[in-house]
């Protein structure tokens, strides 16, 4: 099942134009391994010596409506882990989360849209 569905998610993204950026050109601040997808925004992941932080920044969309989005960690030792629930984002937002669990190896951040079941999966991450 894991490995549907992360072919799944890979199709999809291929799919949906989803780019790999260096996230130092876009922000002053270093957010790690980041993946860009038009009309959703940017998601990113950076490993830390208690874990590994990922944020999103929400790009704007018309109505500038909010959504429920929530954080999770996919890693390729099975282990998943989920943030602390759902959180609404409004347009033009940075939001962040730490997953302090120390170095799980090679991980995913995975950004779940609550309201439609959508996702994108970011760019791997070696702890």
């Amino acid at each position: 099942m894991r490995t549907l569905s992360r072919a799944g998610i890979a199709l999809g993204a291929a799919l949906l134009a989803t780019t790999a950026v260096p996230a130092a050109s876009a922000h002053a601040e270093d957010r790690g391994t980041c993946v860009s997808r038009q009309g959703w925004g940017e998601l990113c992941l950076k490993f830390k010596n208690n874990g590994y932080s990922i944020s999103y920044y929400k790009a704007w969309n018309p109505g500038n409506q909010a959504d429920t989005l929530d954080f999770n960690l996919d890693c390729a030792s099975g282990r998943w882990f989920g943030d602390e629930g759902a959180f609404t984002q409004w347009s033009q937002t940075w939001r962040s989360y730490t997953f302090a669990v120390g170095n799980q190896g090679k991980c995913w951040g995975v950004l779940i849209d609550v309201d439609n079941g959508q996702r994108i999966e970011g760019a791997a991450v070696n702890g």
